[in-house]
């Protein structure tokens, strides 16, 4: 992890933001793919089913993917301010309820009955410096020393079992999980580097969702 310590240093020594931060970025659109699997040089994660937002901090602005802002007042957090004077998350904005489960409906409607998290699951700037060219895994490792303990934002973890992750998604009833190369750098838009794979649940979901907006 020589690259990522240089990195590391490189942006805690910087004595100022040194670039200008695009205030308009296409985050990464991730495809389906219709069978969960697991090989080398990928990893996994679980698909939080929500509002998928760039994060502007230390703002706090939420930034869809049509590049509309999301107000979300709740979402108050701070990272880990000797390490994070300014940053630039890939996340996704979602209601849990008290057993950790995402309720989607509520976050739509704006009801408070389950608290609204924001999970980070990528960094794009931190402190001015653009890592969007560096590895995933370097990236995921930078984002993880940035998080603080914080109810309102929580680091998204991966392992390298994906079918076993999809196998517990479906337990759980969890909208599936997203498989990304590990070695991969961040582009904008659309990406085989990053897959997702729903389960039973997910797929009724969207089936739902699509039903509900064509009676519009």
């Amino acid at each position: 992890m020589k690259s990522v310590r240089t990195q590391e240093a490189k942006i805690r020594n910087a004595q100022k933001d040194s670039q200008v931060v695009p205030r308009s970025m296409q985050p990464i659109l991730v495809p389906p793919d219709r069978f969960p699997f697991s090989q080398p040089g990928w990893f996994y994660e679980v698909k939080w089913d929500g509002y998928r937002a760039l994060c502007y901090y230390p703002e706090l602005k939420f930034i869809s993917r049509n590049q509309n802002e999301l107000n979300f007042p709740e979402l108050k957090f701070k990272l880990k301010t000797k390490a994070a004077r300014s940053a630039v998350l890939d996340g996704e904005i979602t209601a849990i309820d008290e057993d950790g489960r995402p309720c989607f409906d509520q976050l739509r409607r704006r009801r408070r009955t389950c608290a609204v998290v924001y999970y980070a699951f990528d960094l794009l700037f931190l402190n001015g410096e653009d890592v969007r060219s560096l590895p995933l895994t370097e990236r995921k490792f930078l984002l993880r020393r940035i998080i603080a303990d914080n109810s309102r934002v929580r680091f998204v973890d991966h392992t390298f079992d994906g079918t076993a992750l999809f196998c517990e998604c479906e337990r759980l009833g969890l909208e599936g999980v997203v498989a990304k190369r590990a070695n991969s750098v961040y582009t904008e838009g659309r990406s085989r580097d990053w897959l997702k794979i729903k389960t039973a649940a997910g797929r009724e979901t969207m089936r739902l969702r699509s039903e509900a907006w064509d009676k519009r």
